[in-house]
């Protein structure tokens, strides 16, 4: 029989009668055969002593002795030292007692005079096991207990990479092992390292590649994986097949490795390494402990995961509807550009980023936008179509990834010298395309060797395809801007072209549409009209006798004073001009001139005798202008008025006639002298 610790069963009698004590040594002698150390103690606080001293594998106790009696003996020893196995003895059989003697925590109880080999050999066996599965007990519930006290505190974390190394800590401080590391399954089949304590470890795979490359068949956390179940190396160092190790592994610091699959969700997330220095640390208990905690540090990082990609695919649906507002909200594409390219930068952690656009006249990609740069060498890049990295995804329609540019001979080298300062490792490059159509590339730029999961690129093409309808939308709103202001400028010849038309003829007011057009444009100005209904008065003062085309030759050139039926009928030429312009929606709010600039401020114009404010102001404006430029110009009746005369009409059919206050604002014109 062996002890608490594997060797001798080492006693401990505190009892104060010798003879009882020579009679145990006996009966220990026969039942153990001599694999026992016996030590005594003739006083309870002796025997105290020398188990704080020196914790036994079993202590018998008497209870009466000279220091202490009855059950309070015991009740002090269990709850001293509540680990060691007690047994009480007693001269007398005393059920009560016997019961007491249990509850307060004693293993057995036995009579002095009823001792036999038999009888201890059995009681130490079971005192010493109930105690021993006892202690396993209370280890495993305090491990537990700060096992789950740390996974609590580890669910405080929102970060996967702090998760990982709270949980690898934890199977370090709190479960014993030596070295935790700790990755997840990546969907290519890669493991990413989430962390390890208490130091960073080098692994590799076959000597070469380091743990993250794909997984190699032979390496125990593959095996671990492959058969969703632990995989337990009891000695490194004597087994051949393991094809993958560490440096701690091949000098002998690390003897024993434990792979524990980290299963969530019935799949596997990610796999537990632990390494301990010790051949016989992976017990089955132990390690059907560590699965445990591994299955709960799979739901703890699994959840972790996917609050990261919740929250990553929440903050790319953002970006994303960002840009889509942009797009909706502005004409400008260098802001959507750059917004682009700042999303680029924040979701897809790159260092750089570059949009070219395309010349579809001359096949050419030219730089637009940039972010991320440390020199101005590729701001000036120009590619024609299939020449460089950017021109091959041009003209290919597809993304150009090329892993390391320093051992890749490319033309972003050849086509700035600043491009070796940039110290770029990645490149990729992806066409915009729009309806069949490309409009540019996007260019991305690392720093560091990077190997992003599909994710990434699925974000990388929904980004590109926004830029593409950016562009796409912005070249259309540029050629409709064209469009319209090349339209808008041919309905403005055509109507100079009419007033000119009108002009010829009637050839002795040659000129008069340009002049009074121009003079009232500037009085309205002073006057504070706004200025998008200055076009308005543009239009309608160069159209203002268009009604006069209803007007027969006869009248309109007759060289002398025309009679009553005459005037009636060129009367209603303003009435001739709303007929012909008020279908034209592109000129009704030009009507105002000519049809109203004949009214007077007393009433008694035509065609309809408003009179004030109901006329409207263009029309004011217009008819002191007209009439000044008329009465200044030589007529076939007349010769035209000197300015001292006309000046004095003016002032004197103010209040009439004419608006006063556009009088007073036209004189006031005439007075500044002209530059």
């Amino acid at each position: 029989m062996k002890g608490m610790s594997g060797g001798n069963v080492n006693i401990l009698m505190i009892e104060d009668n010798p003879g009882d004590i020579r009679l145990m040594d006996e009966a220990l002698k026969e039942a153990l055969s001599g694999s026992f150390t016996l030590v005594s103690a003739a006083t309870l606080r002796e025997g105290m002593a020398r188990i704080g001293a020196a914790t036994p594998d079993i202590v018998f106790l008497d209870l009466g002795l000279p220091d202490s009696q009855g059950i309070a003996t015991a009740e002090k020893v269990c709850a001293t030292f509540p680990r060691v196995p007690l047994v009480v003895l007693t001269g007398n059989h005393d059920d009560d007692l016997a019961v007491q003697a249990l509850r307060c925590g004693a293993q057995d109880y036995l009579v002095k005079g009823q001792l036999d080999p038999i009888l201890i050999q059995r009681t130490i066996r079971h005192c010493i096991e109930r105690k021993r599965v006892e202690n396993e007990l209370e280890k495993k519930v305090e491990m537990l207990s700060a096992l789950y006290s740390s996974l609590h505190r580890v669910q405080e974390n929102l970060d996967l990479k702090t998760c990982g190394m709270a949980l690898a800590k934890t199977a370090v401080d709190i479960l014993g092992a030596e070295i935790a590391w700790i990755a997840r399954i990546l969907p290519d089949q890669r493991m990413e390292t989430l962390a390890s304590h208490p130091i960073s470890i080098e692994c590799e795979h076959s000597g070469q590649h380091p743990w993250d490359a794909p997984i190699h068949p032979f390496c125990p956390l593959f095996l671990s994986v492959a058969d969703h179940r632990p995989l337990i190396i009891t000695d490194v160092r004597a087994d051949r097949n393991l094809a993958c190790g560490c440096q701690h592994l091949r000098t002998g610091q690390i003897v024993s490795v434990g792979a524990f699959p980290l299963i969530s969700r019935e799949r596997v997330f990610g796999v537990l390494a632990l390494y301990s220095g010790q051949t016989n640390f992976f017990t089955p208990e132990i390690a059907e402990f560590f699965q445990t905690y591994a299955n709960m540090a799979a739901t703890l990082l699994d959840n972790f995961s996917l609050f990261t990609n919740t929250e990553k695919h929440l903050q790319q649906l953002s970006a994303l509807r960002s840009i889509d507002q942009a797009i909706a909200g502005t004409q400008d594409l260098k802001v959507v550009l750059d917004l682009v390219l700042a999303n680029t930068l924040a979701q897809l952690r790159v260092d750089a980023a570059s949009i070219l656009l395309m010349s579809p006249e001359h096949h050419m990609l030219s730089f637009a936008s940039g972010i991320g740069f440390r020199t101005t060498g590729l701001r000036h890049s120009r590619l024609p179509v299939g020449e460089g990295l950017a021109g091959r995804a041009a003209k290919s329609g597809k993304l150009v990834h090329v892993p390391n540019l320093k051992e890749t001979a490319t033309s972003l080298r050849a086509a700035s010298p600043h491009f070796q300062q940039e110290e770029f490792i990645c490149y990729w490059g992806i066409p915009l395309i729009a309806k069949g159509r490309v409009q540019g590339v996007l260019e991305l730029f690392h720093r560091l060797p990077l190997a992003p999961d599909r994710e990434w690129y699925d974000f990388l093409e929904a980004l590109a395809g926004q830029v593409a309808i950016a562009i796409d939308n912005a070249t259309l709103f540029t050629d409709l801007q064209k469009a319209n202001v090349d339209l808008l400028q041919s309905y403005e010849a055509t109507l100079e072209g009419w007033a000119r038309a009108l002009d010829y003829r009637d050839s002795e007011t040659e000129g008069h549409s340009r002049r009074v057009t121009e003079t009232a444009l500037r009085i309205a100005y002073d006057l504070g009209v706004p200025e998008n209904s200055l076009v308005h008065i543009r239009r309608g003062a160069l159209l203002h006798d268009i009604g006069k085309l209803g007007v027969p030759d006869s009248i309109l050139l007759k060289p002398g004073p025309l009679d009553e039926d005459e005037w009636a009928i060129m009367k209603k030429h303003p009435t001739f001009a709303y007929e012909i312009l008020s279908p034209i929606e592109f000129l009704r709010p030009a009507l105002l001139i000519p049809y109203c600039h004949h009214e007077k401020w007393d009433g008694t114009g035509y065609p309809r005798g408003l009179s004030g404010t109901q006329i409207p102001l263009s029309a004011r404006i217009f008819a002191v202008v007209d009439v000044w430029d008329a009465l200044s110009s030589d007529r076939p009746y007349r010769k035209a008025w000197t300015r001292e005369k006309t000046m004095a009409y003016l002032s004197s059919e103010s209040g009439k006639h004419f608006d006063p206050a556009v009088v007073d604002a036209f004189i006031r014109y005439l007075e500044v002298p002209n530059p």
